[in-house]
């Protein structure tokens, strides 16, 4: 019976750690730069469950999003990465927000911010600049990206779907009852 429940707690200790734990990031968070990169990465611990969405947006002094939306997993899926606009970037803080789902459903976010010293001109990573322009997917406040769109949107969401799962119960209770008789 001991064997038992240490063969229990030894499997479900290894559910448990299975969400991903950011690790790092390139830039680092508050590092200094001569201009603006060309790709933005954060180092996780566990391969994530998916890249779909917008697991990282990269927001640029003026509250722009930058990024490409090209999110994809490199070195086994330990690292996250995006890359940025071959516009002309400013210089200045800027802002990267992450969003990541881990292999057991467990969401992992957060926020780190690096400043570019310098502008980047257009083409200075060696791409020709974009043929049309990137849009602009997040809203910002103070020109800072805001987490809390993040969670204003999942609770958004429930409430929809509260509601949609109330109506359709409503719906399937009248007809179980059947057509109302007036007597």
């Amino acid at each position: 019976m001991a064997v038992a429940g240490l063969m229990v707690l030894v499997v479900t200790t290894g559910v448990a750690s299975a969400h991903a734990v950011v690790t790092a990031s390139a830039p680092a968070d508050d590092e200094q730069l001569d201009h603006a990169p060309s790709r933005v990465e954060v180092g996780l611990d566990a391969k994530p469950a998916t890249t779909e969405g917008d697991p990282i947006a990269v927001f640029d002094p003026h509250g722009r999003r930058v990024d490409l939306g090209d999110a994809r997993t490199e070195d086994g899926g330990k690292r996250l990465g995006v890359s940025l606009a071959a516009t002309e970037l400013p210089a200045g803080t800027y802002q990267v927000v992450y969003r990541i789902v881990s292999a057991d459903s467990h969401v992992v976010f957060g926020r780190f911010s690096f400043t570019a010293r310098n502008d980047r001109p257009p083409g200075a990573d060696g791409l020709p600049p974009p043929a049309v322009r990137v849009p602009v997917a997040g809203r910002v406040r103070d020109g800072r990206p805001t987490v809390v769109a993040f969670a204003f949107a999942a609770v958004a969401a429930r409430a929809v779907a509260r509601r949609v799962v109330r109506a359709t119960r409503q719906r399937s209770h009248r007809t179980e009852r059947g057509p109302r008789c007036r007597g």
